[in-house]
């Protein structure tokens, strides 16, 4: 109960897409075909729930709801992007 786990907070653009390409890397080139297939779907399907967490949230104010939305919608074309080149044979993020 006493243990305390940090994770350090992605700073830039260039981080949060290096993250986004190497775990995409994983679930799309990786892993049983049935997993990967489900993975590829879920890609291709537009962030309701984090738009809906957003919008709702009560602990934000408008402009903050605004880049909110819009690096959620950033990360999203760049998933989708990430998936279309790695199903092209691309290679994955090894950073």
């Amino acid at each position: 109960p006493e243990a305390t786990v940090d994770h350090p907070a992605r700073n830039s653009w260039d981080e949060l897409t290096t993250k986004l390409k190497r775990v995409k890397g994983g679930q799309v080139r990786s892993g049983p075909i049935k997993r990967r297939i489900k993975f590829i779907i879920k890609t291709f399907i537009p962030p309701v729930w984090a738009y809906w967490f957003v919008i709702n949230s009560n602990k934000i104010n408008r402009s903050q709801k605004a880049t909110s939305l819009l690096i959620q919608t950033r990360l999203w074309l760049t998933e989708m992007t990430t998936t279309i080149r790695l199903l092209a044979n691309g290679k994955m993020e090894r950073r």
